[in-house]
């Protein structure tokens, strides 16, 4: 089902039968989004074959001998300068070289670092909200701060954490549906809400009206700080912005949350400085947060730019964004992913839960825990104060967090490149399931053990004792059990993947290519470097991959 047209020369001449849609990246749905595409899979070469003529990316162009009869449709030709494969659009290809957009990358980040939400600098933040008498009601009469206080403080931090990365799976599915945009906008508007919340919280308590105003504080951060999750999102919209240093764009974004967490030091100043109520202070920051809205609108790539970017970039243009979401079924794709090495998962999500308790707990209790080691309040918030220091020193300087660290990494050993994200999300659900539970337990087990140090330290004692031995333990597993060489594909996945090269398995992508390692193969397929990317779609025979294409029905391909 396909005609012939112009000649296409890449080294020496060959002449190409018309792509048709619909074909070997199952993404174009009329012939002249074919064009492009072939186009684009040529990016790297010196000549293209546009309208029976030689034309090179300088837009010269020399004649060759005209094909009788009448040109197939969708062929570009030169009275169409907008066409896909016209001498203006092959100078986009020119836009690689341009530097990266590092001034809307420095503005997103200040934007994300500023609306992060609470939980970065939980420990200092639950004594300033118990010294504004957030949940003071729970306090004896007469007393401005207690234990009881702090407890109900610290577990809403902690819950909230929980609920916050347990969304991170839908989340994915949220940024693949709308786009970097959207969701990177409408997250910083949920964030500013979500501190207007809290503030009004605040501010009841210190008009007397704690009992009527604190549930306001439980929903203001829940969703103040799942805003947050969204709003970092907006950053993956320039990810194809930077070819070649994606590992330094995404240890920048990372880097937000810590620098976030010096916040808190920001408003304890200020309140030192100037006898203002904390709520004034908050009323400022959610102001500031609201105005990020229209930053992150304006600053933050729309769909059609991170797809015309990543098209530049990877010289092939990505699949579609789905019309719809199927979240059962993408989660539970995920799921049967994670299941085809169920007990390397199982060994990990332990080793993670019970291996970073420790620094949870710490984080949430530093302030009570200084009062009880060095007996005075005014002890207890200057070391909050210096682990928040220290904290975001080493997180900005050295790893914002060795967890999200270990997960990327791990993870890319045993998901496909096309369920990354979604299994991405599952995983973690599942650890902070397992984790909440065993760190909700020491919380309660310090209001147990009632006033003084060992109320701190016995849990603290049973966090780090458990950590070093299935953290130890972990290393030793993962030594005698190894990833796989390439990770598990579904069978529909392999089916997917070979779609987009016209085929029905990657035994025929391989054929088509010329690769012997199926293991090189996935690899390639698998990455995000664009010199890797380009050098596989240069290696495609397109007179083998249009006889692939020859065996199978229109519905297949």
């Amino acid at each position: 089902g396909s005609s012939s047209k112009g000649a296409a020369t890449v080294g020496a001449k060959a002449s190409y039968p018309e792509v048709r849609p619909c074909t070997f990246f199952g993404c174009c749905e009329t012939p002249g989004e074919s064009g492009a595409l072939a186009v684009e899979l040529l990016a790297d070469a010196d000549v293209y074959a546009i309208d029976n003529r030689d034309v090179d990316v300088e837009g010269n162009s020399s004649p060759v001998p005209a094909k009788q009869g009448k040109q197939p449709e969708g062929t570009p030709s030169e009275e169409d300068p907008e066409a896909p494969g016209s001498s203006r659009n092959l100078v986009r290809l020119k836009s690689m070289q341009q530097g990266p957009p590092w001034g809307r990358f420095a503005a997103l980040w200040v934007c994300c670092t500023l609306a992060s939400g609470i939980l970065p600098g939980q420990s200092l933040f639950a004594e300033l909200f118990a010294d504004a008498g957030v949940f003071g009601s729970m306090c004896e009469e007469g007393r401005n701060a207690c234990e009881d206080q702090f407890l109900v403080l610290t577990s809403i931090f902690g819950v909230g954490q929980t609920v916050a990365y347990g969304f991170s799976a839908p989340i994915g599915l949220f940024y693949d549906r709308w786009g970097a945009m959207i969701v990177g906008t409408f997250g910083a508007l949920l964030c500013a809400v979500g501190l207007a919340l809290v503030t009004s919280s605040v501010a009841g308590a210190a008009y007397g009206s704690d009992r009527i105003t604190s549930y306001l504080f439980v929903l203001g951060v829940f969703v103040c700080d799942f805003g947050s999750m969204l709003n970092s999102f907006s950053f993956m919209g320039l990810i194809w912005h930077f070819p070649g240093k994606q590992t330094l764009v995404i240890a920048l974004i990372n880097a937000t949350y810590q620098a976030s967490a010096l916040l808190p030091l920001i408003l304890q100043g200020a309140m030192d400085s100037y006898s203002v109520p904390l709520y004034v202070y908050l009323s400022v920051w959610t102001l500031v947060v609201l105005g990020t809205v229209y930053v992150c609108y304006v600053m933050t790539p729309s769909q059609a730019e991170y797809y015309e970017q990543a098209k530049k970039v990877l010289g092939m243009p990505l699949p579609r964004p789905p019309a719809d979401l199927k979240v059962r079924e993408m989660l539970g794709k995920a799921w049967d992913v994670l299941r085809q090495d169920t007990a390397q998962h199982i060994a990990s999500g332990m080793a993670l839960a019970f291996g970073f308790a420790l620094p949870g707990y710490y984080a949430s209790m530093t302030a009570p825990y200084g009062e009880a080691l060095f007996g005075t309040k005014a002890d207890g918030e200057r070391l909050a104060e210096i682990n928040v220091l220290c904290t975001s020193v080493v997180g900005l300087a050295v790893d914002p967090s060795p967890a999200a660290f270990f997960i990327s990494r791990y993870l890319l050993l045993y998901s496909p490149p096309n369920r990354f994200g979604a299994v991405q999300g599952v995983y973690v659900l599942v650890v902070i399931l397992i984790s909440t539970p065993w760190s909700l337990g020491g919380v309660a087990a310090t209001a147990l053990l009632g006033t003084g140090v060992n109320a701190y330290r016995i849990p603290m004692l049973v966090f780090g004792l458990t950590g070093v031995v299935s953290l130890s333990w972990y290393a030793w597993y993962f030594q005698k059990n190894p990833p796989p060489e390439n990770p598990t594909l579904l069978p529909e996945d392999e089916v997917e993947l070979a779609k987009r090269f016209g085929c029905g398995n990657l035994e025929e992508v391989m054929e088509v290519t010329h690769m012997s390692s199926r293991k090189e193969l996935i690899r390639k397929l698998a990455s995000t470097d664009p010199d890797v990317i380009l050098s596989l779609m240069k290696s495609i025979d397109m007179e083998k991959m249009m006889e692939m294409m020859s065996r199978r029905s229109v519905d297949d391909i």
